[in-house]
């Protein structure tokens, strides 16, 4: 059985980035992930890798091979009668059950994973088809750390026995994420090569910017002061006095108080921006791209 909302087939990339962003999510839930022979931690990329293998191993081909692919299915029968889910094939025996479900009580073992709290046996099994679900419950079991040692970590999987480096599995695991991560790792490294070029660009062919004429500021302030500095209107007439004390000083005061530093800020500014040497308005423009 697949669950059509889902892709059926994931490849190492996939499952690489499923399991980074189920590491988190366990993470940020307050899980401490540890990393030993038997506990794998996703960030760790040893771990990542064994993880990954243990996926192909549970859908492997004939003659205990694989063709690259994890499948999102439903297991056959086991010999008890259970199924397997999903692609870490996770077996919901009540052990694994109430361990995710947190459903243990004070004194037992619980994950305490917000989205498994207080599910049924039928809600859980059903969430083991999203593969975001699985690999969170896949990663919490292979971090259990108690109870026989066949229950501990990835002794859970049957199929741990077949992943070590010399194994199909794991090679496949490794193969597919190290040509991956290469990539990633020559692409950044491309990017970092493009906005270091651009330090040494050419400026012959690039026209400066035509410069603003000055701005006398000293001149302008004359001016002010002729209009709205003068004190003495002791020789004006009646009218012209209330113009002064109505009109003049009110627009004098805020003139002083808020206009004429705006317009030394805005003239700063301005006068800044077109001061900026080609290279660093080149610099600005790579780094805006390649944060893109």
């Amino acid at each position: 059985m697949s669950h059509s909302r889902y892709h059926k087939n994931y490849d190492a990339d996939d499952l690489y980035y499923i399991l980074l962003g189920a590491a988190h999510y366990l993470q940020n839930s307050g899980m401490n992930l540890i990393s030993n022979e038997v506990n794998k931690n996703p960030f760790e990329l040893e771990d990542m890798k064994d993880m990954i293998a243990i996926a192909f191993a549970e859908h492997r081909t004939g003659r205990n091979q694989t063709d690259g692919y994890a499948r999102n299915v439903e297991g056959a029968k086991n010999a008890n009668g259970t199924y397997d889910h999903g692609l870490w094939q996770i077996n919901l025996n009540q052990s694994n059950f109430t361990y995710l479900t947190s459903s243990q009580g004070p004194n037992g073992v619980n994950a305490n994973i917000p989205m498994f709290v207080g599910l049924s046996k039928e809600e859980l099994k059903d969430l083991m088809y999203d593969p975001f679900a699985n690999a969170v419950a896949a990663i919490a079991i292979a971090q259990l750390t108690v109870g026989r040692e066949k229950d501990k970590g990835i002794n859970n999987w049957s199929t741990a026995g077949m992943i070590s480096k010399d194994k199909t599995f794991y090679q496949e695991a490794s193969k597919n994420l190290d040509t991956h991560l290469g990539f990633r790792d020559w692409e950044k490294d491309y990017y970092d090569r493009k906005v270091q070029e651009s330090y040494n660009v050419d400026l012959a062919g690039i026209t400066p910017p035509v410069q603003p004429p000055p701005i006398n500021t000293e001149q302008l302030d004359k001016e002010a002061e002729i209009i709205f500095g003068r004190s003495d209107y002791s020789n004006l007439n009646f009218v012209d006095k209330a113009i002064v004390k109505n009109i003049i000083e009110p627009v004098t005061n805020t003139y002083n108080n808020k206009a004429k530093p705006l317009f030394s800020e805005l003239y700063s500014n301005f006068k800044s921006n077109f001061e900026r040497s080609p290279i660093d308005r080149q610099f600005d423009y790579m780094e805006n791209v390649y944060d893109k």
